[in-house]
This record gives C-alpha cells, sequence and structure tokens, in this order.
C-alpha cells in the first residue's frame, strides 16, 4: 500500500521532481516507480497564495481497478467511457477515513452555488486531455489529469473548505456533485485546509508515474 509523502512547489515541475523519489518501502533507487502524487494551487488571479504537493492514496477499488485494466480478469473491459478522467473536490478529512468508507461510501463533496465540485477531463469547462508522453520525452511513463481549475463561488462556496481530492470516474451522464455519484474511485489526496475567499481559485493536477528507471 502506498505511503504519504509531502512536498511543496510552484508548478508542474514540482510534481516531476517530487517524483524522483521512491516511495516508502521500496528496496532501492532502482526499483521501478509506481504511484500518483496532486498538485493543488490556490491562486488570487496570476498570484500564487499557497501550493501542495501530496502522495496520494491508492485505495482497494483502484488497485482492482488497474488489475481489470491490465488482465483478463473476470471484470468487464475497461471502455473509453470506463477511464480515469474526473477529479472531486471533498470537505471531508480524505486522511482520517479508512480506506473501506471511501472505496464504498466515498467522501462528501464540498456545495458549491452552481458549479460542480466534480469536474471532467474533455467536458465543455475542462479543455483538455489526459498526457502521456511518448518514448524519449520528458515525463514518460507518466500521465496527467489536468490542471483542473475550480471557481471559489461557482463551484466552493464561500463558506467551504477543501481538505482532500478523489480520483475518480465518470461513468455516464450523472450530476457531478459526488465521486459516489459517478462511478470507481480511483486514488484519494489528503490536503491541508483550504479556504478560498473572493475571487479566489483552486488548480488541481493528478500525476499517476509508473516509469521505471533509466528509461
Amino acid at each position: 500500500m502506498f505511503k504519504w509523502a509531502y512536498a511543496t512547489g510552484t508548478g508542474l515541475a514540482a510534481i516531476l521532481a517530487v517524483l524522483a523519489f521512491v516511495p516508502a518501502g521500496a528496496q532501492s533507487t532502482e526499483d521501478a516507480q509506481f504511484y500518483g502524487m496532486a498538485e493543488i494551487v490556490l491562486r488570487d488571479g496570476d498570484e500564487i497564495l499557497k501550493s501542495q504537493t501530496v502522495h496520494n492514496r491508492l485505495v482497494d477499488s483502484g488497485e482492482q481497478f488497474i488489475l481489470n485494466s491490465v488482465f483478463k480478469t473476470s471484470a468487464s473491459a475497461i471502455t473509453e467511457q470506463t477511464r480515469i478522467d474526473t477529479i472531486c473536490l471533498s470537505s471531508t478529512d480524505v486522511g482520517a477515513a479508512n480506506e473501506d468508507d471511501l472505496s464504498g461510501t466515498y467522501s462528501q463533496p464540498v456545495s458549491g452555488s452552481a458549479g460542480d465540485p466534480c469536474k471532467e477531463i474533455g467536458n465543455e469547462d475542462v479543455n483538455t486531455e489526459v498526457i502521456t508522453p511518448g518514448p524519449g520525452e520528458p515525463g514518460y511513463g507518466t500521465a496527467t489529469l489536468g490542471p483542473i481549475r475550480w471557481q471559489n463561488i461557482e463551484d466552493i462556496g464561500e463558506t467551504g473548505f477543501i481538505r482532500g481530492a478523489l480520483v475518480c470516474i465518470a461513468t455516464g451522464d450523472t450530476a457531478f456533485d459526488s465521486c459516489g455519484d459517478l462511478g470507481t474511485l480511483f486514488a484519494a489526496v489528503d490536503t491541508d485546509d483550504i479556504n478560498p475567499t473572493g475571487d479566489e481559485t483552486v488548480d488541481i493536477t493528478y500525476v499517476f508515474d509508473i516509469s521505471s528507471p533509466n528509461n
């Protein structure tokens, strides 16, 4: 099971730099890396107020999703509609919740006044795709989801606290108000409490790394 790790940074470069460290429990620095991290950035316009890079917590359903995606198991084949594509904000302390609760019931989402606590890559307000560099390119062996931006008043609400982020799979045309409504929970990211005010925004970038050394 993956361990927690924390670092600070101000951009995607910070995430890729932190990914150079091998998770706790690895036998040596030559072992293959296989884990994810998220960067959460609080902004006021172009000014960065706070940036945090956090190791993810891959939950049981996420581990099973990987196995079902790679191997010919009894589960249904993975389709384009059932791939990882969504990040949800959570007002629940992700670090304090046990894994069974996260996998089975998910965390309560932040409630905004009009927007969506969950945002999917490729929809009308997140016009991008998961980035997977090719052989020989920087970041080869990683998948990058985001950055995805949430507006304070529209998506979070003036009294909303962000205490974590959930990486999920949107399996159909459902309300983007919780990971539980959407589909499979892949990973959970515990963050410091973030309470945006005014016109502040929150950007989240998630990177999953399966690279091996010297590739």
